[in-house]
């Protein structure tokens, strides 16, 4: 029984505040916090977790009543709750930075260039060039009627266009980049973007 309380105490610490987060209004609150909020959110967390671990300690240490103390249900649920609250940290992280990332993408009102995605090509295959031995010859060039294909050439694997992707994908989808495929004859392959 007891068991079960710190079980629900850890679960509610941990899921309770965090559904909170990632709610709308939740959500809403949380990404108007200044670096202030955060600190205070963190002070409110390491302060109650610090007061139940004196509780714990204190109850364990003193000998009077120690005996009620840890057979409390009230304080096994607490010792859960306390154990649950550090990680909520990771979901208020969580929730501000896709808050960020959405407002950034917000901002963008006009669709990308066919020069930025020419920019963007150029860098793709400096960087290419610089971090990847097998791919020094590599070049990346746009394509399509509207720029919206990513050709690469210079023996890139389809898992490698598909790593690729994944790491690049917010950037791609800004640029309105439809797909990334092989630019060589001998190898077809293509990843979709979105």
């Amino acid at each position: 029984m007891l068991l079960a309380l710190t079980f629900v105490g850890g679960l509610l610490g941990n899921f309770g505040p965090g559904m909170l987060m990632r709610g709308e209004r939740g959500r809403a609150i949380v990404t108007k916090w200044k670096w202030w909020g955060v600190s205070l959110y963190f002070l409110l967390v390491g302060a109650v977790v610090a007061a139940v671990v004196t509780w714990a300690y204190i109850s364990v240490v003193g000998e009077q009543g120690a005996t009620a103390t840890l057979e409390s249900p009230l304080f096994f649920f607490a010792f859960g709750l306390a154990a649950g609250l550090p990680f909520t940290l990771t979901t208020l992280f969580s929730v501000r930075r896709t808050a960020r990332i959405e407002a950034e993408r917000a901002k963008r009102t006009k669709p990308a260039s066919k020069q930025e995605r020419l920019d963007f090509a150029k860098n793709l295959e400096e960087q290419l060039r610089e971090f990847s031995d097998d791919l020094k010859e590599a070049r990346v060039k746009v394509k399509g009627k509207e720029s919206t294909v990513v050709a690469i050439h210079g023996g890139v694997t389809r898992d490698q266009a598909e790593r690729l992707v994944n790491v690049l994908r917010g950037d791609l989808l800004d640029l309105g980049i439809q797909r990334v495929e092989s630019g060589d004859e001998q190898q077809k392959w293509w990843v979709r973007v979105r």
